[in-house]
């Protein structure tokens, strides 16, 4: 499904919460996708 939709995707070995123990990581691949989302 994320191919089809042209996604991507990130594997963060964590619990089911990665946005409170990987903050940085997340923080990282928001702002990829924000970037990616204003060139097109």
């Amino acid at each position: 499904m994320t191919q089809r939709a042209g996604s991507k995707t990130v594997e963060i070995k964590s619990s089911h919460v990665a946005y409170m123990s990987h903050p940085a990581e997340v923080a990282k691949l928001i702002e990829q996708a924000a970037a990616q989302s204003s060139r097109e």
